[in-house]
């Protein structure tokens, strides 16, 4: 069995539609899961985008936040218990220059599940420093979870864009 690679590969890296494979691949997993667990059809489920204050308990509904005053350290960006009936997808991350924190870590169920280091990624044409990664990370109903970021600079903001998405029973958010 292959070693689970619980790195971010920066997306400059990837070639020609990998992310979007990859992307793909997580919905797949998730779906499936879901389906499984709730004894519910795939089409009576819904993928839609995460919104942070609503499903992660951020303070708004966008992810620029700022950093606290301590430096060199774990700071909380969000935890809490996910929602019953519904699944958190986490496959990648978005970070804006300048980058005020070095480290995310991810705590699911008791056990760290990831610590993704963003100063291995590279910069895109616009500035922006994005990382996928091959195994995402799942977020089940009704479990703990907390995710962090290692500060670097205090007081700024921190624009730190987890690419994640939400499965769940069709009517809990979104009735298409």
């Amino acid at each position: 069995m292959p070693a689970i690679e619980t790195q971010l590969i920066p997306a400059i890296e990837l070639a020609n539609g990998e992310a979007a494979s990859i992307r793909k691949k997580a919905v797949g997993f998730v779906v499936n899961l879901a389906s499984l667990e709730l004894k519910k059809p795939p089409e009576s489920l819904i993928v839609r985008p995460v919104r942070p204050a609503s499903d992660l308990d951020y303070t708004t509904e966008d992810w620029g936040e700022v950093t606290g005053a301590t430096i060199n350290a774990y700071e909380t960006m969000t935890t809490g218990t996910m929602g019953s009936d519904r699944y958190l997808c986490i496959y990648g991350i978005k970070v804006a220059e300048p980058l005020t924190c070095s480290l995310i870590r991810f705590t699911v169920g008791g056990g760290q599940r990831a610590i993704w280091n963003l100063q291995n990624l590279i910069a895109n044409e616009i500035g922006d420093l994005v990382g996928y990664t091959p195994f995402p990370i799942v977020i089940k109903p009704t479990i703990a979870y907390t995710i962090e970021r290692y500060v670097r600079q205090t007081r700024n903001v921190a624009n730190i864009v987890l690419m994640a998405l939400i499965v769940e029973p069709r009517g809990l958010v979104i009735t298409p």
